[in-house]
């Protein structure tokens, strides 16, 4: 009577479940990264240029950004499979494979649930088969059908965060016109995650002693000067 009861018990598991082609090792999925520098700057060196009162003499930017990769994908085509793919749904991944990198996003419209499907980076079924979880670990389902291996059913959704690493910065000198011979300057300085200025200074020059002005690492000859505009050439910049 026992063995009878384990018989039919393993028989509805087998049908429910079917056979698997193994265990797959996976993790919690977090997105993953990428870091970019990119440097701009308002001006070139030895080249002259003009800004009027309240821009900026020198605008330099050396920023580090850091892009997180969305976790959601967007069905763009139907599977009517017991384990369906609904076109125009959002799907978000839940799982990475630690073998292959691939991605496992939790299936819709089957009864039961606790489906995966396992995906591409850029969406492709990599798998016709679905996926599911128990006490032993991550196993496809050899039985159920989902879709066509290799097509591609989803669509990574473009919601890359962009966020400033440790070590990016930012230099600026606005100009804040002129008063008899005076120069009027404010200095900004910004690090990191460069929201807000770190440090800021208003400082004047005396033109009348001098036409080349330093402040820091930047080194500036003075062309012509008004309270309205400043021509100039950035001569040093330190990078």
């Amino acid at each position: 009577m026992i063995l009878k009861k384990v018989a039919i018990f393993a028989l509805s598991t087998l049908i429910f479940f079917g056979c698997s082609t193994g265990i797959r090792k996976i993790s919690a999925y977090n997105p993953d990264t990428t870091t970019d520098v990119k440097v701009l700057k308002n001006y070139e060196l030895g080249g002259e240029k003009t800004v009027f009162i309240g821009d900026n003499i020198i605008e330099y930017s050396h920023l580090k950004l850091i892009q997180k990769d969305s976790i959601n994908f967007k069905a763009i085509k139907n599977s009517d499979t017991r384990v369906k793919i609904i076109e125009g749904e959002i799907y978000k991944v839940q799982h990475k494979d630690l073998d292959d990198g691939s991605l496992y996003i939790r299936a819709d419209g089957y009864i039961s649930g606790g489906f995966y499907l396992k995906i591409s980076k850029s969406g492709e079924l990599l798998d016709p088969h679905p996926y599911y979880k128990d006490g032993l670990g991550f196993h496809n389902h050899a039985v159920l059908n989902v879709g066509q291996g290799g097509v591609q059913y989803f669509s990574p959704m473009v919601e890359k965060q962009q966020e400033y690493d440790s070590g990016s910065f930012k230099q600026e000198i606005l100009y804040a016109g002129l008063s008899g011979d005076t120069l009027n300057m404010t200095y900004k300085e910004y690090k990191d995650d460069i929201a807000r200025p770190a440090f800021f200074q208003n400082f004047t020059y005396d033109i009348k002693k001098s036409d080349i002005i330093r402040y820091k690492n930047i080194l500036i000859k003075i062309l012509e000067a008004s309270n309205s505009q400043i021509r100039y050439i950035v001569l040093e910049d330190g990078y």
